[in-house]
């Protein structure tokens, strides 16, 4: 399972960037799964997920640049 980067201007049509989270680790080679996206309280974004295989591991990842399409993995 992947996780993609999609903008829109009126939530009717796509368009597709980036794949943001692919399965490329070992921590996740089964899938990176659920997860959501947020703020830390200086306001700078994140993203928490679960990825595959067990035990389910929680990642978190920050972005490479300001306009947030690449990511890396923080710990």
């Amino acid at each position: 399972m992947f996780w993609v980067y999609v903008v829109s201007k009126h939530l009717i049509h796509w368009l597709y960037l980036e794949i943001v989270l692919e399965p490329d680790q070992w921590y996740d080679a089964m899938g990176v799964w659920s997860g959501s996206s947020t703020f830390s309280p200086n306001g700078a974004p994140f993203i928490i997920y679960t990825g595959l295989p067990f035990p389910i591991l929680v990642h978190i990842i920050v972005p490479i640049s300001f306009v947030i399409i690449l990511w890396k993995l923080h710990c």
